[in-house]
């Protein structure tokens, strides 16, 4: 079955992604750029229509003192959060639409679980809430799909050793060649242990999904692509594992792949940001000059020029539009959108950039902030309110974010101490631990400001106000209450002249 997965991709000559990696003149950039835009206006794209299957999750908790289940799944343009209902007897129920091969659900409890769902199946699953990895059980009237749950679970459990290391990975002591071997090290003993055992109809996607992985943590130290992941020694499974080594002109990570976009939420991940960030920054002509485009043009115009696939060049377009009104100026952003709504074919992508728009409006520069109120670490609540007449930097951040755990070592710390004496008040809202690890990290890292809780991230209602999907996230409010960035820069000495300009006003 994988090797026919690979022989397809490779067969049908995939496009290569960034397999130049030399600067081209500007004027090709601009004149594919003109191509691809006329191709795609010109070009219909039919709407996927796909019948309407479902999947049955239901079960026991022993134990339960909560009324909800939460679980999250990969939507392919975010990660979106729901949950399901417990009974006063433990007892839940719920049917999840899939709409995908294979749709990986996510239950928040205990350590989590990873459910592979396909369509008509039923899992039934029982624990103690007490003791979820020790007593968790998994039913299915298909025992090779219980045995398949299991994997997937028991695979959960040793992928999340590795969390440290991804946390350490940004400290700046280490060499590229240390951070290379650390990641290639776990990368491998992920991959030996998922292959240590009997495999399963969904073992391929998993070896995707381990690969794209690690693949991207690589792209996120920029160590592609003078490292590159390899195995260390021959697995036993070879007809799962030889489209990794054996066609060196096909790097697995340069493939645009239809079968991997399909599969494997870890290589859209992947791809989204090696397309978002290619190694040319494309240039547009205007005039007689040429100018730089935005931000907001260049991930548009990247994705445009990059994705040979319809479906797969308006998902990543829509998903960095949305983006780019949470990253970018939202001038910007929104001079993109309006070029692209009236190009798209796609009827999902264009119905939900256009429902996001309307939405994303009151995040604009000039309105109101949206209103909260949260409970400080000494359980007092705090409300926005409370700041009236000073201005307000708000800093969205999480203790298992690397990123956001070295801005609070590293450049807070300066940041804070130039403004103490100022009329700024530094807010801290703290969006993915619970209330005690929140506390201990806060007190560990000396974080001072106004330290906010708002466990729960994307499904907090100040989360979803605020439309913080991805942090570290700043906002920046003036006296009024009013927005005047909602995508302010880091806790850096790169936001001193926003903060200097807005003191002066």
């Amino acid at each position: 079955m994988f090797k026919l997965f690979y022989f397809n991709i490779v067969k049908h000559k995939p496009n290569i992604l960034f397999s130049n990696l030399k600067p081209k003149p500007l004027m090709k950039h601009y004149a594919l750029i003109i191509a691809m835009l006329l191709s795609l206006s010109a070009t219909a794209q039919k709407t996927v229509t796909t019948p309407v299957e479902y999947a049955l999750i239901k079960g026991h908790i022993k134990n339960n003192n909560s009324e909800f289940l939460d679980y999250g799944s990969d939507n392919y343009l975010d990660f979106a959060v729901a949950s399901i209902t417990i009974d006063k007897d433990g007892n839940f129920s719920k049917k999840i639409r899939i709409d995908a091969p294979i749709k990986e659900i996510y239950l928040e409890t205990g350590t989590g679980i990873i459910l592979p769902l396909k369509a008509k199946d039923t899992v039934e699953l029982e624990w103690d809430a007490n003791n979820f990895d020790g007593t968790l059980a998994i039913k299915t009237p298909n025992p090779l799909r219980a045995t398949e749950f299991q994997k997937a679970f028991k695979q959960r459990l040793f992928s999340q050793k590795s969390n440290g290391m991804r946390q350490g990975i940004y400290e700046p002591q280490k060499t590229d060649s240390a951070k290379f071997e650390e990641i290639n090290d776990f990368y491998n003993a992920e991959m030996n242990y998922l292959l240590s055992g009997d495999t399963s109809v969904v073992t391929p996607k998993m070896v995707v999904d381990i690969y794209f992985d690690y693949t991207k943590l690589l792209w996120s130290q920029q160590l592609l692509p003078k490292y590159e992941l390899f195995l260390k020694k021959t697995l036993d499974k070879p007809g799962l594992t030889s489209w990794l080594t054996e066609n060196k002109k096909y790097k697995p990570y340069k493939v645009e792949s239809e079968e991997y976009f399909k599969i494997s939420s870890n290589y859209r991940n992947f791809l989204f940001d090696y397309v978002r960030y290619p190694p040319t920054v494309i240039e547009t002509h205007k005039g007689s000059t040429y100018t730089a485009l935005s931000s907001s043009q260049r991930d548009y115009y990247s994705g445009l020029s990059t994705l040979v696939n319809t479906e797969m060049r308006e998902w990543f377009v829509t998903k960095s539009i949305m983006l780019d009104f949470q990253f970018y100026p939202f001038a910007d952003a929104t001079e993109v959108y309006k070029d692209f709504i009236t190009k798209v074919k796609t009827t999902y992508y264009g119905d939900t950039l256009k429902t996001f728009y309307a939405n994303i409006q009151r995040l604009k520069p000039g309105s109101p902030a949206p209103v909260f109120t949260l409970k400080n670490e000494e359980g007092k609540t705090v409300s926005l309110s409370d700041f009236k007449g000073k201005n307000v930097y708000i800093d969205f951040w999480g203790v298992g974010c690397g990123p956001c755990v070295y801005a609070i070592k590293n450049e807070v710390p300066s940041l804070h101490e130039r403004y103490k004496d100022k009329n700024i008040v530094f807010v801290n809202i703290c969006v993915d631990s619970d209330e005690k690890q929140w506390k201990e990290s806060i007190k560990n890292l000396k974080l001072t400001g106004i330290n906010l809780h708002a466990e729960g991230w994307t499904k907090h209602p100040v989360c979803k106000a605020y439309n913080v999907t991805a942090i570290p996230h700043y906002y920046l409010l003036n006296q009024e209450g009013k927005i005047v960035n909602n995508n302010s820069q880091g806790a850096s000495k790169y936001v001193y002249p926003d903060l200097d300009k807005l003191l002066k006003q």
